[in-house]
């Protein structure tokens, strides 16, 4: 207790020290840098963002949207349990071989006020998960790195789910009235609340580098054909409506899939000014 402590103190600490440190480069980040393998609760953020992590996972357990309302993606009911609920899923199939669900596994991590990087890795792969916030843009970006280390060619299948409701920053009611676009072919998608208490706001999910092989949004009745479900039936995943990606690709030995998600909220008339750019 006294370690996770501890942790939980430093990282809110050295948050003061964000607004300059975000500008001055990596010799400034190095400084402020936490090294760390364990049970830790972890928040970092920027002006327009923010993430909650539990536990050491690597999946956040809450989205913070400051623009162009608060507004939040957290599945928890009970405050005091707020650990066992997740923002979204992340999993990895590996060869055909290895199936994981990342969501309640430790990760060791890297630790700034603005930046978080986990990484874990075994015989075969090493996988990394990195969340970083944009300095003027209302995003979050996430960055998953899978590194092949045998010394064979290997199929690497990605998962990602993400939630897609929203509490209200001042009821904490869960908003769910949302109609969703897919666009460039699964490059961008829009979720638009049409609720007044979450500003009538926009949220867009962006890749880069790697677009899906396969791309699903899942309202809140419709379930059939779900492949988060398909692939991990027996593991409890976040609730509907939701949006799922999977990426695939055959990594040469040294070699990475690198995916990017860049998630962000706006107003509706801007997602596409802001996903353009």
């Amino acid at each position: 207790m006294k370690t996770k402590f501890y942790i939980r103190i430093v990282s809110s600490l050295i948050i003061i020290c964000s607004l300059s440190v975000i500008s001055n480069g990596n010799s400034d980040k190095k400084k402020l840098t936490i090294n760390y393998n364990g049970d830790a609760k972890i928040e970092v953020g920027s002006f327009y963002a923010g993430i909650e992590f539990h536990h050491g996972c690597p999946v956040p357990q809450r989205f913070s949207f400051y623009y162009p309302v608060a507004n939040s993606i957290d599945l928890s009911t009970d405050y005091w349990r707020r650990d066992t609920t997740y923002a979204m899923d992340v999993g990895l199939n590996f060869d055909g071989k290895e199936l994981e669900l990342f969501n309640t596994q430790s990760f060791a991590f890297n630790l700034t006020p603005f930046s978080v990087d986990f990484s874990k890795e075994d015989d075969q792969k090493k996988v990394e998960i990195s969340y970083a916030f944009t300095k003027d843009k209302p995003a979050i970006v996430i960055s998953y790195t899978i590194t092949n280390k045998t010394a064979e060619a290997k199929e690497i299948e990605l998962y990602t789910r993400h939630a897609l409701a929203f509490r209200t920053s001042h009821t904490y009611r869960l908003s769910n009235k949302i109609h969703s676009e897919i666009s460039n072919n699964g490059e961008i998608v829009f979720v638009n609340h049409n609720d007044y208490e979450t500003g009538n706001a926009t949220m867009f999910i962006v890749n880069g580098l790697e677009l899906p092989s396969d791309l699903q949004i899942i309202d809140i009745q419709n379930k059939v054909g779900d492949i988060f479900q398909k692939y991990f039936p027996q593991k409890k995943l976040v609730g509907n409506p939701s949006v799922n990606f999977i990426y695939k690709k055959v990594i040469s030995p040294g070699g990475k899939l690198i995916v990017n998600q860049i998630i962000g909220t706006c107003n509706q008339d801007e997602g596409k000014r802001v996903t353009e750019y």
